[in-house]
C-alpha cells in the first residue's frame, strides 16, 4: 500500500472547496464540539437529569420499527443491569442502528430526562470506539461539494503531515506582515504558542480548552484585519496613480447633463467630489461606493470616468452580466454623447478590439482576456456590483497603479467588515430624485389569493409585474418553480402579455426580451435572478420572488431594486413555498423593516454577523482575511 496516497487522499477532497493544501484546512475553525467525555455511572444518571452522557450499553434485541411511525425502539442494558428502552426517531433502514445485533456492546450519546421519577436515556446516538471518551470536532459541510464528515477526515490527515502545522504558523505570520511568532502573541496577548492553538482547535481535550481555543482564533482574526486595516492605509505611494480633474471641467460636465445630480449630504454630487479627491492623492484609490438602489449611481462613477478619459487616462467598468454592461454603456453615450464606449461580452475579441480613440471599456470579466491579450491596464478600474466578482478577478485587471472603486447598492456584511476594520474608503450616496414607497411584505401559500389580486390590478392599471424563480428549467411538466413552466402557466391566465428571462437565453434573445419590457409590450416577467442587478423596467409596479428564503438580503433588495425607479407605489411579495426555520424568517423580516440598502445590511451584520470575511467570497485558500474559515466573526469581537 502507498502510505504517501492513503494519507493524501482525504487531503486532496478538500480541494473541492478550494482547501487546497494541508495548512489550508487545518486553518478552518469547527462550528461546534461534541463533548463524549461526561462517562457517568450508570448508578448516577439521576445526577445528570439535562445533560448529555456517554454510556456503555450491551444490546438485549435487534432494533425494531415502532408501528407505522418513522421510528424504532432500541433495549439495552447497563453495567448496572439496568434494562434502557429507548425510541431513536427515523426510519431503521437508513440508520446505523442497523447493523446492530443482540449481544453487542455499544457506545452512545444521550440526552439524560426524568420519566416518572427515573432517568430516561433520550434520543440515544452511537458513538465511534476512536471517539468514545473524547471532545470531538464539528465542521460545517458544503452542500454539493462537501460533507462535514469528509472535511473532518481530511484534516485529521493533515495533523498527521509532515510541517502542516509548521506550515499553517507561517500562513498566520503572512497575515500579520511577516511579524515573529512571539510579536504577535504580544500584541494579541496569546497564551499558546501558535502551532499548540492549530492543534488544539481540532484536538481540543476538554470542553474548555475547545472554548478558549476558538476565542484565541477570534482574537487573532481580528487582529489580523486591524493589521491589514493599518497597512491598507498607509498605501505605496504611487506617482502614476495620479488623475487630476479640475473643479471646471467637473461644473461644465455637470451643465451638459440632461438632469441635475442630486446635492446635500450623501447626494450625487458630493460623492463625485470625494471620488475626484481621492484621485489627486499619490496613493491608488481603494474605495467602496454604497449607493442605495434607484439612487442613480451609475452617474457618481460616470462623470469621474469620463474626466479620466478625457484626460488620456485608461478607464474600465466591470459589470456582472451583459445585460447590464448594454445597458450603462446606453446611459454613458446618453449623458456624455460624443464620448467614445466600447462594450466587451465574455466572447469579445480582444484583435478585434479598437483602442485607437481610448475608448472607455465597459464589459463582463471578458475584459480580463482583453486586457491581458493587448497588455492594457487601466488607470481608473469601476467595478460595478462589486459583490458579484472575486478578487482574483479584480486583481487580474490591476497594476500597481490602478485607482479602483468598488460600488454597489447593498453591501453584504464581509464588505461592511472591509469598509470598518480593512482600510476600504466608503462614499455613500442615499437621497432619491424621486420619492417611492414601496410596500414589502412575506407571504405563505395560504396569502396566495391576495397575491393574485394585486397582481391582476397592477396589470389591469396598465402597469407591469416581474415573478422571480429559483429555476431555469422544470423537473417535471407543470413544475412552478421553474422560469420556462411558470411562464407557460401564466400566459394561460394572460395571453400575449407574458415574457420569460433567463440567464441560459442567447444575448440577443434576452435583449428582444427587455426591450419589449421596456416598451411595455408585456406586462409580466417571468424571470431567474438575473434581473437582480441594475436592470431597469420604468413601469414596475409589483415584484414577487418565488422561494425567497433562498435568497440572502443583499440579492432581495437588489431585487426590490426593480421597483418604480422613477417614483411612486410599488409591492414586493416574498413568498414562502414551505415551512422556514426562525432564523430564515428574521432574515426576511429584514426585509419588511428597512427599505435603505446600508441600514439592512448593518441590521443583517447585527443578526448573523460579519460572516467568513475573506477577499473572495467563494472558495478561499491560504490565510483570509479572517485568517480561519468558516470563523463568524460578530461586531462585538471588535469592541471587546
Amino acid at each position: 500500500m502507498n502510505v504517501e496516497r492513503t494519507l493524501a487522499e482525504p487531503v486532496k477532497a478538500l480541494a473541492r472547496i478550494g482547501l487546497k493544501r494541508p495548512e489550508d484546512a487545518l486553518l478552518t475553525v469547527p462550528r461546534r464540539f461534541v463533548d463524549f467525555t461526561l462517562q457517568p455511572a450508570p448508578d448516577r444518571l439521576a445526577d445528570h437529569i439535562g445533560e448529555k452522557v456517554s454510556i456503555e450499553l450491551k444490546i438485549m434485541a435487534p432494533p425494531k420499527a415502532d408501528g407505522s411511525q418513522p421510528r424504532f425502539i432500541v433495549e439495552a442494558m447497563d453495567r448496572a443491569r439496568r434494562v434502557h428502552r429507548m425510541t431513536v426517531f427515523g426510519a431503521l433502514k437508513w440508520s446505523p442502528w442497523k447493523a446492530v445485533k443482540a449481544g453487542d456492546v455499544v457506545k452512545i450519546q444521550a440526552k439524560v430526562t426524568d420519566f416518572k421519577g427515573t432517568p430516561y436515556l433520550n434520543s440515544p446516538e452511537l458513538i465511534r470506539d476512536e471517539d468514545w471518551g473524547r471532545v470531538i470536532p464539528v465542521y460545517r459541510a458544503v452542500p454539493g461539494r462537501l460533507s462535514g464528515d469528509k472535511l473532518a477526515a481530511g484534516i485529521r490527515e493533515a495533523l498527521r503531515m509532515p510541517h502542516a502545522i509548521d506550515d499553517a504558523v507561517l500562513a498566520i505570520r503572512q497575515a500579520f506582515g511577516g511579524q515573529t511568532e512571539a510579536e504577535i502573541r504580544l500584541m494579541t496577548g496569546l497564551k499558546w504558542p501558535l502551532a499548540g492553538l492549530v492543534r488544539v482547535l481540532h484536538q481540543p481535550a476538554d470542553m474548555q480548552q475547545a472554548e478558549r481555543a476558538v476565542l484565541a482564533a477570534r482574537r487573532l482574526a481580528v487582529h489580523a484585519i486591524r493589521h491589514r486595516a493599518a497597512k491598507a492605509v498607509s498605501r505605496a505611494f504611487q506617482k502614476d496613480s495620479v488623475i487630476r480633474i479640475d473643479e471646471e471641467m467637473i461644473d461644465a460636465m455637470i451643465i451638459d447633463l440632461p438632469f441635475r445630480p442630486t446635492t446635500g449630504e450623501l447626494s450625487q454630487e458630493e460623492a463625485i467630489q470625494k471620488i475626484v479627491e481621492l484621485l489627486a492623492l499619490p496613493y491608488p484609490m481603494a474605495a467602496l461606493l454604497s449607493a442605495d438602489v434607484g439612487v442613480g449611481k451609475t452617474l457618481v462613477y460616470a462623470v469621474p470616468a469620463v474626466a479620466s478619459q478625457r484626460l488620456g487616462r485608461k478607464v474600465a467598468v466591470m459589470i456582472p452580466n451583459s445585460i447590464l454592461v448594454e445597458q450603462v454603456a446606453a446611459e454613458f453615450r446618453e449623458c456624455f454623447p460624443g464620448i467614445p464606449v466600447t462594450t466587451v461580452g465574455d466572447a469579445a475579441s480582444a484583435r478585434n478590439l479598437d483602442l485607437t480613440a481610448n475608448p472607455i471599456l465597459i464589459g463582463t470579466t471578458g475584459l480580463i482576456g482583453v486586457a491581458r491579450a493587448r497588455a492594457w491596464v487601466p488607470d481608473l478600474l469601476v467595478i460595478d456590483e462589486s459583490q458579484k466578482t472575486s478578487r482574483e478577478q479584480r486583481e487580474a485587471l490591476c497594476g500597481p497603479h490602478t485607482n479602483v472603486l468598488e460600488a454597489t447598492a447593498t453591501a453584504l456584511p464581509r464588505t461592511l467588515a472591509l469598509v470598518m476594520h480593512g482600510g476600504k474608503q466608503l462614499i455613500q450616496v442615499a437621497r432619491h430624485h424621486a420619492r417611492k414607497i414601496i410596500h414589502t411584505r412575506v407571504v405563505t401559500p395560504a396569502e396566495r389569493k391576495i397575491v393574485m389580486n394585486k397582481i391582476r390590478e397592477v396589470i389591469g392599471t396598465g402597469a407591469q409585474v416581474a415573478l422571480i424563480y429559483p429555476r431555469v428549467t422544470g423537473e417535471e411538466a407543470g413544475d412552478r418553480l421553474s422560469v420556462e413552466e411558470a411562464g407557460k402557466l401564466w400566459e394561460q391566465r394572460f395571453p400575449g402579455q407574458v415574457a420569460v428571462l433567463h440567464g441560459r437565453m442567447k444575448d440577443v434573445e434576452k435583449a428582444s426580451v427587455m426591450a419589449d419590457m421596456k416598451a411595455g409590450r408585456k406586462a409580466l416577467l417571468c424571470a431567474s435572478s438575473i434581473i437582480e442587478i441594475g436592470t431597469t423596467i420604468r413601469n414596475l409596479k409589483l415584484l414577487m420572488v418565488v422561494s425567497a428564503d433562498r435568497y440572502g438580503v443583499s440579492t432581495l433588495h437588489q431585487m426590490r431594486g426593480r421597483l418604480v425607479r422613477h417614483g411612486g407605489e410599488g409591492f414586493c411579495f416574498l413568498y414562502l413555498t414551505g415551512e422556514v426555520d426562525e432564523e430564515t424568517m428574521a432574515r426576511l423580516k429584514l426585509m419588511e423593516n428597512a427599505t435603505d440598502g446600508f441600514e439592512l445590511a448593518n441590521m443583517d451584520l447585527q443578526l448573523r454577523g460579519f460572516g467568513d470575511v475573506g477577499e473572495d467570497s467563494g472558495e478561499q485558500s491560504g490565510a483570509s482575511l479572517t485568517l480561519f474559515r468558516d470563523l463568524v466573526l460578530m461586531p462585538g469581537d471588535f469592541e471587546s
